[in-house]
């Protein structure tokens, strides 16, 4: 009875789509955001994986292509500051950002981390 009231309960909230083409339309239509997102149409050209830690937001980059990719990436939420590290060496790299946007040039097979302070 109480696993009954529980699927019921969530029944609400959950979304059917009939296609998995129209998972990104419903996920948009909730009102859920991503924290990176591309400045334009052609979508994000590196892999990410994003981690949350006490001060901001880590997110590792990684060019998937054995092509040199640069990508401009928009950053969602408000922040304060964003700094790429070599994740070998852990040294920061110059970062281009001019107001939301960072641009991310990447080797092929290469990855970097993104760090993003958040605002208070």
């Amino acid at each position: 009875a109480e696993v009954a009231t529980l699927v019921e309960s969530l029944r609400l909230l959950v979304t059917v789509v009939p296609t998995l083409d129209d998972i990104s339309t419903a996920i948009a239509n909730a009102g859920v955001t991503p924290s990176l997102g591309p400045v334009d149409s052609a979508g994000l050209q590196f892999s990410v994986a994003r981690r949350q830690v006490s001060d901001g937001d880590l997110y590792f980059l990684f060019n998937e292509s054995y092509e040199s990719r640069t990508d401009n990436i928009r950053i969602e939420a408000a922040f304060t500051d964003a700094v790429l590290f070599d994740p070998e060496t852990g040294q920061a790299l110059a970062a281009e950002t001019i107001g939301d946007t960072a641009t991310v040039t990447l080797a092929g097979a290469r990855g970097v981390l993104l760090w993003v302070a958040r605002a208070k």
